[in-house]
């Protein structure tokens, strides 16, 4: 199995290539519903798009600039056959980036 995915593992500050184009991407860890949540800018500093980042949906699913580009939140540890439970699709502030990735490509 192939995956490619987006190195960001907490809170931060990120630039990567989408189809040509530069984007920044903010990742932030809202302490009171304890969820991370993710901006992105154009390279004019335009905020492109903002979401939660939830297990198994794709955040930019429905963005017209950057698709046909995906960015799904998956654990490895399933994705390698391992029964997928609650706390493995739980994305918190130890698996961003460890077991839990922002999949851009998955290919078996």
């Amino acid at each position: 199995m192939k995956i490619s995915y987006l190195d960001i593992t907490g809170e931060g500050n990120k630039f990567y290539n989408i189809n040509g184009i530069t984007y920044l991407f903010k990742t932030k860890w809202n302490k009171i519903g304890s969820f991370f949540t993710i901006e992105v800018y154009n390279k004019q500093g335009n905020q492109v798009f903002s979401n939660k980042i939830v297990y198994g949906l794709n955040m930019v699913d429905f963005i017209c600039d950057i698709t046909p580009f995906s960015i799904t939140p998956l654990s490895v540890r399933i994705l390698s056959g391992e029964f997928a439970t609650q706390e493995l699709m739980t994305i918190t502030q130890d698996n961003l980036g460890g077991d839990i990735k922002l999949i851009t490509e998955l290919i078996q």
